[in-house]
Parts: structure tokens; sequence; C-alpha cells
């Protein structure tokens, strides 16, 4: 997040026609309105990456930003729906739109579904400025850590209560038990732990975001209901035919 802001951007970066995609001037022009009204002293570092949703890495300060293609789109008819690929995960392949789905009335609303106003992706840049500004990577690292530590302790106390290392007494069965019993309860617990502090993270920089201004919270309704619409016909596009 602080030293590897290169390696990230070169793993997540977009290329178009074999080099990076270039940030727009309408882009740069919205970072730098979200970072006034943020109060940061410079501009975010911005790129082009490969994700659906805005990302961002750095401290607050120092910020990397990467924002998805679709950002460009000004109208429907930019949208290059005939060459999108959908579906894919697992063994399955990601494949273009048969003509049936690309006549279907989901085809048009998800080409509308691409274009956000300024507002919708002030909010968006907004948002990850936020959450960076939160510092998620040290939660996560303090996470990390500590609960390797607890497990270790854990295991370690169940074994001097149970006898496990006594000398002169082998018992590599029951360690086996006592371990099989306790790695899922402290994974499960890690997982649920880590996905709280994402929860809690995601929606204190939603509502730091929306409460920039009347004009923010606008964007952001506007950024998820088009969210919601082009999952929606995703989903349809995935149906069996």
């Amino acid at each position: 997040h602080s030293f590897g802001k290169d390696a990230v951007k070169a793993v997540y970066e977009n290329y178009s026609r074999g080099f990076p995609t270039p940030v727009s001037k309408q882009m740069k022009s919205l970072a730098s309105e979200v970072a006034a009204d943020i109060g940061l002293e410079g501009d975010p570092s911005l790129f082009v990456l490969t994700l659906e949703e805005p990302a961002g890495w750095g401290d607050f300060g120092s910020e990397l930003v990467g924002y998805p293609p679709y950002f460009h789109f000004s109208k429907p008819q930019e949208v290059p729906l005939d060459k999108m690929r959908f579906g894919g995960g697992g063994i399955r392949k990601a494949e273009i739109l048969t003509r049936r789905q690309a006549d279907l009335p989901e085809a048009r609303l998800f080409c509308d579904s691409m274009v956000l106003s300024p507002e919708a992706k002030k909010f968006a840049l907004a948002r990850e400025l936020k959450r960076v500004g939160y510092g998620p990577q040290y939660y996560f690292g303090f996470l990390h850590a500590s609960w390797i530590l607890l497990s270790y302790n854990i295991a370690r106390l169940g074994n001097q209560k149970l006898g496990l290392f006594k000398k002169g007494v082998s018992k590599p069965g029951y360690r086996l038990m006592w371990y099989a019993g306790l790695a899922p309860t402290m994974i499960l617990s890690y997982f649920l732990a880590k996905d709280l502090i994402s929860r809690q993270i995601e929606k204190s920089s939603v509502s730091a975001a929306a409460r920039l201004g009347p004009a923010y919270a606008k964007g952001g309704e506007e950024y998820y209901n088009q969210m919601l619409l082009r999952n929606k016909c995703i989903g349809k596009f995935e149906e069996p035919y």
C-alpha cells in the first residue's frame, strides 16, 4: 500500500491496443475537484484498471486510485457490447453475447447502466479516497498477526491442559484431533472478523463520501442503482436458453 504502488499499478492497469489506457481529461478534472472537496493538498494518482469497480491503495496524502474503463463512456452508443465477454468462472469460459442475447431489452439497459454522470464518478472517487484514508491495510495487518498469535496460544494452552506433551507420553492421534477441531474454528472466526472490518470500512467510506454534499449523495444513489441494473442484466445474459 505504501511502497508497492508501482507493482500494484503494473498488475491491475488496463491496456488498450497494447499500451496502458490513458486517464481522460475529465477524470483528472473530477479527481482534482474531489481532492479539493475532501481537503487533500495534492491530487491523487489515477490510472485505469481492469476491475469492475474503483479501488484505492496507499496512505492519506499519497493515494493511488484506479477506475474502470467504462468511466470514460459518455453515452450508451460508446459501449462496445459486441466485444465484451460475459460469464466465466470455474470451468466455464467467458464468451461474447449471442445474437439472441444481444437482442434482449437487457442489452440496451446494460449499455445504459455503463454510463455515469460526473456526480456518480465523483462519488466513486471520493469513496475510494476516504477508504484509503481509513488505512484498511493496518487493520488487516493487525488482524492477521493477532489471529496467528491467538491460534498458537490456544493450541499451546490446550496441549498443556490435556497433557498432550507430557514427558514420556506420546499422543499424536489426540493432538491431531485437537488441531483438527481448532483449525476450522479459528479459520471461520478469522474470516468473520475480516468481513466485519471490511463492512465497517465500506460503510464508513460510503457515508463519508455522501456527507461531502448533496451532489455526492445523489451521485452515490445513481452509482449503486446503475450497479444493480448492470448486475441484473448480466444475470439475464447468463440464463440458459
